[in-house]
C-alpha cells in the first residue's frame, strides 16, 4: 500500500502538468501572427476608404473597396496562414528525431 507522501506527489505532479496544458491553450488564442493582423488591418482601411468615397458619390470605386475589404482581405486574414521557413524547418528537425 502506498504511503501518503507518494500519492500527494503524483497528486502535485498531476496537477502540474495539467496547469501547464491549460497555461498552453489559453495563450495560444486564435493562432494570428503580425502578418494575418496587417492583412486584417488592410481590409479595414479598404472599409472605410470604401464608405469615404461612396458618402462623396463614387458608384464604381466605393463598391470595390467595400467588396474588397469585407469579402477578400479581412476573410483572407482570418484564414491563410503565413509563418516563417526558420520556424517551420526547426519544426520539421524535432519530429524526425
Amino acid at each position: 500500500m502506498p504511503s501518503k507522501k507518494t500519492e500527494e506527489k503524483k497528486k502535485d505532479k498531476d496537477t502540474k502538468d495539467t496547469g501547464k496544458v491549460q497555461r498552453n491553450q489559453a495563450t495560444e488564442g486564435l493562432g494570428l501572427n503580425i502578418y494575418n493582423y496587417l492583412i486584417i488591418a488592410a481590409g479595414i482601411v479598404s472599409v472605410l476608404f470604401g464608405y469615404i468615397f461612396l458618402r462623396q458619390g463614387s458608384i464604381t470605386l466605393a463598391p470595390i473597396l467595400l467588396i474588397a475589404g469585407y469579402v477578400v482581405l479581412i476573410p483572407l486574414g482570418l484564414i491563410i496562414s503565413i509563418q516563417k521557413k526558420k520556424q517551420v524547418k526547426t519544426a520539421e528537425k524535432g519530429e524526425s528525431r
